[in-house]
């Protein structure tokens, strides 16, 4: 539930902030030592976007331009903000990835989870339709969609899109 939750605070944010245009063709990954190629299902196009939020009260605002490097496990690629990352997916035994990201004098490292991205698509839809009934809709939706939050047989897995944010230092 609480990733799922996660999920939805960071499309809250791609959809609130103006998004710059990305111009650069998508950046494939070059494979290291230790790239389960058996069990590669494929690849997934993951935005990953750069923001800067000086202060605390106000929005972020998205930048260009930060050097970014995304490490994996077997697989590692080298970008620039905004940029799509064509990443590998193995299904549930993908693993965690790290991105790091510096821009001017700052910098930031950022961990990012493999998530059940169907799980997370059951509980939004549960979520919305909660709402459209007031507060004991949204109370019924949260217990109904911590149900559906877990594992289920042939969900899909992957990581959602990425925001780096700078702050204040």
């Amino acid at each position: 539930m609480k990733k799922a939750l996660l999920l939805l605070s960071a499309a809250s944010l791609f959809a609130c902030v103006q998004q710059a245009e990305i111009t650069s063709p998508p950046v494939n990954v070059v494979q290291t030592a230790g790239f389960a190629s058996d069990d590669l299902r494929g690849f997934d196009a993951v935005e990953i976007r750069s923001f800067l939020q000086d202060d605390p009260e106000k929005s972020a605002a998205e930048v260009s331009g930060a050097q970014c490097t995304l490490q994996g496990s077997g697989f590692n690629a080298q970008f620039v903000t905004p940029s799509i990352v064509s990443v590998p997916n193995f299904g549930k035994a993908s693993r965690n990835v790290s991105v790091n990201c510096t821009l001017n004098d700052k910098s930031v490292n950022q961990i990012v989870e493999i998530n059940n991205l169907s799980a997370a698509k059951r509980v939004q839809a549960t979520s919305s339709a909660g709402a459209g009934f007031g507060i004991v809709g949204v109370i019924v939706a949260s217990a109904v969609a911590t149900t559906q939050a877990g594992d289920q047989p042939g969900d899909l897995y992957g990581y959602t899109d990425i925001g780096i944010t700078f702050g204040k230092e």
